[in-house]
């Protein structure tokens, strides 16, 4: 299933609303996200995530197609490149790169 790009944008915008809701809230957060799930940083060292032991069981395996992306998807893109190089970044990103 392909979207046109402005639909890719609402629902990547929407996925991410609603996971930054489950994370704050202290009722769901626990079961959605227990301790260890994700990577983390303690005392300057880097700790992976439990969800780098797991396997995908959760997520579709793709299948790689070849071709090049549309002038509004590189624009999408580089939006949020921006964004996350910019205002939307947080101080240990660049650590781990």
């Amino acid at each position: 299933m392909f979207l046109h790009p402005e639909k890719a944008a609402i629902v990547t915008m929407t996925v991410t609303l609603l996971h930054n809701f489950l994370r704050a809230s202290e009722s769901s957060n626990s079961s959605y996200c227990p301790p260890g799930t994700f990577d983390d940083d303690v005392n300057g060292e880097y700790v992976p995530g439990l969800w780098r032991k797991q396997g995908n069981g959760s997520l579709l395996s793709l299948q790689n197609v070849p071709r090049r992306a549309k002038d509004q998807t590189k624009a999408v893109r580089e939006t949020f490149t921006e964004y996350f190089n910019g205002i939307g970044s947080v101080p240990w990103q660049h650590k781990h790169l």
